[in-house]
């Protein structure tokens, strides 16, 4: 079992896992503005312990080769002390490596793979399970009148 890594004198350092350079890359491109966003300010607060923090962006070109590559800098080489990442396109390839890592780690999906997956105290899903949200969101839509409904996916990879 991998250890993670202590808070050096550097500060904290936050790793992402994204698919920069897949066929859509739309969504790693907002991922990573939003950490560089949520990064500015931490470090405008004082950063973390008095530190400034850091951010360093692993791409897993959304594939399982590249994720692991990936996920073992952020834990092997880079010493990250939060992971966010992978999405669940390569989750499912690398969810044993990080929970082994006991590196804090946030997954970005909602494939029903994760759900007898995702265990232990280290890691979290962004999102509920694609398993919950049709029973939620039924009896909402009934309740709201709605009769017909559509389901619009860009891939169904992952899921």
């Amino acid at each position: 079992m991998l250890a993670a890594a202590p808070l050096a004198a550097e500060g904290m350092k936050f790793g992402v896992a994204i698919p920069m350079t897949a066929a859509s890359p739309l969504l790693a491109k907002t991922l990573a503005q939003g950490a560089e966003v949520a990064l500015s300010t931490i470090n405008a607060a004082g950063g973390v312990m008095g530190e400034p923090a850091t951010l360093v962006i692993q791409d897993t070109k959304a594939n399982a080769q590249s994720s692991t590559a990936a996920i073992s800098s952020l834990v092997g080489v880079d010493k990250a002390h939060a992971i966010l990442g992978p999405t669940s396109a390569t989750v499912m390839s690398v969810i044993d490596r990080v929970q082994a890592s006991g590196v804090p780690a946030a997954f970005i999906g909602s494939t029903a793979s994760l759900d007898a997956t995702v265990k232990g105290k280290t890691t979290w899903r962004q999102t509920n399970s694609d398993s919950e949200f049709g029973p939620a969101m039924a009896p909402y839509a009934a309740d709201q009148g709605y009769k017909n409904y559509a389901v619009v996916v860009d891939s169904l990879e992952g899921a």
